[in-house]
């Protein structure tokens, strides 16, 4: 058994005139010690090409049509793992108990976490009713 490790990334929230509002963190999965065929089995996650975009951007203008952009920031949190994956305790949470944590869903630092994410937002577009581009698998319609 292959146990993980983690860390905590830390980071400051800023107001608009500069100060800083409060500290951020985010705990991190170390994934330059994962190895292929052991932690994951792929990595691949589609892309959208630029002529898809430019496209897309032209008809909408040709037809006045608004383009609203979205972004999930918490997106690497959402996917489901495929693999069965253990992480030591957070710095700071080890009681001295050297327990593991078994991670059900991808967190930040995954190799596998960009796919896993594309999977869980491809699945929800196809229950709604989109069909994806053979064109440009990144691409889907209504």
């Amino acid at each position: 058994l292959e146990v993980l490790r983690c860390q905590w990334v830390w980071k400051y929230k800023h107001n608009p005139d500069g100060t800083i509002e409060r500290p951020k963190s985010r705990l991190v999965v170390m994934g330059n010690t994962q190895k292929l065929g052991v932690h994951y089995e792929e990595v691949y996650s589609p892309v959208g090409k630029h002529a898809t975009l430019r496209g897309i951007l032209g008809i909408s203008a040709a037809l006045g049509l608004d383009i609203h952009h979205m972004d999930v920031k918490t997106a690497f949190l959402h996917g489901d793992l495929e693999e069965e994956l253990y992480m030591r305790q957070p710095p700071g949470f080890d009681d001295g108990s050297h327990r593991v944590c078994r991670l059900k869903k991808s967190i930040y630092g995954l190799k596998q976490a960009p796919r896993q994410w594309y999977l869980k937002f491809d699945e929800a577009l196809m229950d709604f009713g989109f069909e994806r581009s053979e064109c440009d698998p990144a691409c889907t319609t209504l």
